[in-house]
């Protein structure tokens, strides 16, 4: 199982903003969507390279630890660690 991780690259001279969604196995940019608010910009990343490579499954989000982007993992199916 992979984490996908998703960072925002800024506007250039030559192209609009970015999201890059990576993983161990591939790394993919798509274009910012400005319909879209930033949430629902990195899961469309997330999403566009999940179905470039043929993963399923339900995958939970949630925000890196430096602040810069998301994070995506797998909710595998087995009982979730509950912590009280």
């Amino acid at each position: 199982m992979q984490a996908i991780e998703t960072e925002y690259l800024c506007p250039t001279n030559y192209q609009g903003g970015r999201i890059r969604a990576t993983c161990q196995a591939k790394s993919i940019t798509v274009p910012w969507d400005y319909a879209l608010g930033t949430d629902e910009n990195h899961r469309m990343a997330a999403c566009a390279l999940l179905t470039s490579l043929g993963w399923t499954g339900r995958w939970a989000q949630g925000g890196n630890a430096a602040g810069t982007g998301k994070v995506f993992v797998q909710i595998p199916h087995r009982p979730p660690i509950v912590i009280d």
